[in-house]
């Protein structure tokens, strides 16, 4: 997550620059423009509406996140990528603006394998083989879902398998872009204020 925070930060929005439009309309709101004055690339608009709605558009995707209660910028610099993803309700990858990863499932059988030997529930080849047979399902989520639904998913998983179908899935890197740009644009407002 690091490398992609830096990459982010030092790469994609490393000479941006911030220019905010506010405007009232029950209440206020904001356009914030967020890109390099001397190109186009990863350039990126917020619009913060007052009532808990962030529309982001531009180079890195749209995406629309909403809340139940007002948002203001310094409060959304202040937000996780965990959180902020789930207050995604549209984006070109869906609500949550989430990805597969199969890293992440490999990690989790890995992780859970090791577990499973240790508590000897199920013999050591049982377990095995289970793992053998899931690390063939970790492409999709559809596969992996398949898997959890097969009774040699119970060997790894226990009694309810199913509880591990979201394993391989995290935010998408533009999600992250999004969140770190509002984080940065904070950063530098703040500097401009002292």
């Amino acid at each position: 997550m690091r490398d992609k925070v830096k990459e982010i930060r030092e790469s994609w929005f490393k000479n941006h620059e911030v220019k905010i439009t506010e405007f009232e309309l029950d209440g206020w709101n904001a356009i914030i423009d967020w890109r390099n004055p001397n190109d186009c690339y990863f350039a990126v608009r917020y619009i913060i509406i007052l009532g808990g709605i962030l529309y982001v558009s531009g180079d890195i995707g749209e995406a629309v996140y909403k809340w139940y209660n007002p948002i203001s910028l310094p409060s959304l610099a202040t937000f996780n990528l965990d959180y902020f993803s789930e207050k995604c309700t549209a984006s070109p990858t869906g609500p949550g603006f989430l990805v597969w990863n199969r890293e992440l499932v490999v990690e989790q059988i890995n992780e859970v394998k090791k577990d499973r030997i240790y508590d000897a529930e199920y013999s050591k080849y049982e377990i095995e083989l289970a793992a053998k047979k899931a690390m063939e399902c970790v492409d999709t989520q559809e596969y992996w879902c398949e898997f959890l639904g097969y009774n040699i998913a119970f060997h790894l998983f226990g009694s309810e398998p199913m509880e591990f179908a979201d394993a391989g899935l995290e935010p998408e890197m533009r999600c992250l872009a999004h969140l770190e740009g509002l984080k940065m644009i904070q950063e530098r407002l703040k500097k401009r204020w002292r």
